[in-house]
């Protein structure tokens, strides 16, 4: 019950005419996010998204990145001066990758939810979001929806104690694009699961596995972008660019 999730750089076409250099790695400007359920689950599929990293932020997480790397490499002094140093180093990190999930990843921070491990509360709310569908398509023969769509759907709803009703909105604007009807009862229902399964921000979560590409590899603290959704986990690092997150009460 495995979740896979890959975060791979976007191609950068002038790579080809200059070269990156050792300890100088490109700027980090979009990158694909793929989720891969493991299992044999019919109603779950694999896809990508494409997220972008904020125009409104003035420096790069590679910069940010060395800096903290430079100050936790800072040995010589008194150790309160020390310890100072490297808690300030450590809270640039920590803030830094808060505020780029909630401005990259955006919505799309539930495909980095691993599955529900109560299967009666995931049944349950699926039931509830395949009446609407069902209810919706009846009345309207034009409207369809794929199986990807529908697996969006669930994620959404399963993942909505922890995005606001804004991220809620736009991500149904996106997943059935076209259809104010259609997303305006989904709005609705998943509103409603979330006021109704007040056990949804703590509930057990089946592991996830982050693969990281040699590029976002470099930001280590990539981790620290989930820690938004404020739920206890437990991180063991398996290789350089494998790294497992298992979700605990």
């Amino acid at each position: 019950m495995w979740t896979l999730i890959q975060l791979t750089r976007g191609f950068e076409p002038l790579e080809n005419v200059v070269p990156r250099t050792e300890g100088n790695p490109p700027k980090l400007k979009n990158f694909h996010l793929t989720r891969m359920p493991c299992g044999t689950c019919e109603t779950e599929r694999p896809f990508t998204v494409d997220c972008f990293w904020p125009e409104n932020f003035d420096r790069d997480p590679i910069d940010i990145y060395w800096e903290v790397k430079n100050n936790w490499k800072i040995d010589k002094g008194p150790a309160g001066y020390i310890n100072k140093v490297r808690k300030k180093a450590t809270e640039l990190g920590e803030n830094y990758c808060r505020d780029l999930s909630m401005s990259s990843f955006n919505v799309w921070r539930v495909l980095m939810l691993g599955k529900l491990i109560d299967a009666d509360l995931e049944a349950e709310i699926r039931t509830r979001l395949n009446y609407i569908l069902g209810k919706v398509a009846s009345n309207r023969n034009e409207t369809k929806i794929s199986s990807r769509q529908r697996y969006l759907i669930y994620l959404l709803a399963e993942g909505s104690a922890l995005i606001s009703e804004e991220e809620i909105d736009l991500g149904l604007n996106q997943i059935v694009a076209n259809d104010e009807v259609l997303q305006d009862e989904l709005f609705n229902e998943i509103l409603a699961i979330k006021t109704c399964y007040t056990q949804l921000p703590s509930a057990k979560r089946h592991a996830v596995i982050l693969i990281l590409d040699d590029v976002s590899d470099e930001l280590q603290s990539f981790a620290s972008s989930r820690s938004k959704f404020e739920e206890p986990y437990v991180r063991a690092a398996i290789r350089t660019n494998f790294i497992v997150f298992s979700l605990v009460p």
